[in-house]
């Protein structure tokens, strides 16, 4: 009876060990997930937040340049920043090689650009800024450094 009662419990521990270890390799995905998932919900809100900052802090300069304030389009250049920003998570997250985000993100940053210098070249720093305030505001608001 007690070699019986060895045998289960032996059975039972090494189970037991199989699904931790099980439990221990689902983790990281568990964590990606819920990692992309809160990264990409915020992304909406860190982007309009960051438009308002680029408009503040470049206002004045818009006005001392002499720079057509209709030239600038935020929608366009807050959604190919949050687009930009979209791709970097999930290639980020799906642990996908640096080249797979340059080949996905170059022709959004190239068209954007184009777009907006196209009448004149000095709004460009309307993109620069965009993407700094959507990078800093990031990783304030989750705590990435």
């Amino acid at each position: 009876m007690s070699v019986t009662f060895a045998k289960k419990y032996l059975q039972q521990v090494k189970g037991n060990a199989t699904s931790a270890n099980t439990v221990a390799l689902c983790f990281p995905e568990r964590r990606r997930t819920e990692m992309r998932e809160k990264l990409l919900s915020s992304l909406r809100s860190v982007s309009a937040k960051s438009w308002v900052k680029t408009e503040n802090f470049l206002s004045e300069e818009l006005l001392y340049h002499g720079i057509d304030a209709n030239l600038i389009d935020p929608w366009q250049i807050s959604g190919g920043i949050h687009q930009v920003y979209k791709y970097a998570i999930e290639a980020y997250i799906d642990q996908k090689p640096p080249y797979n985000l340059v080949n996905k993100v170059s022709p959004i940053l190239g068209e954007t650009r184009k777009q907006v210098t196209a009448i004149d070249s000095r709004a460009i720093g309307f993109v620069a800024m965009q993407y700094h305030y959507t990078g800093v505001s990031r990783r304030v608001k989750l705590n990435i450094r």
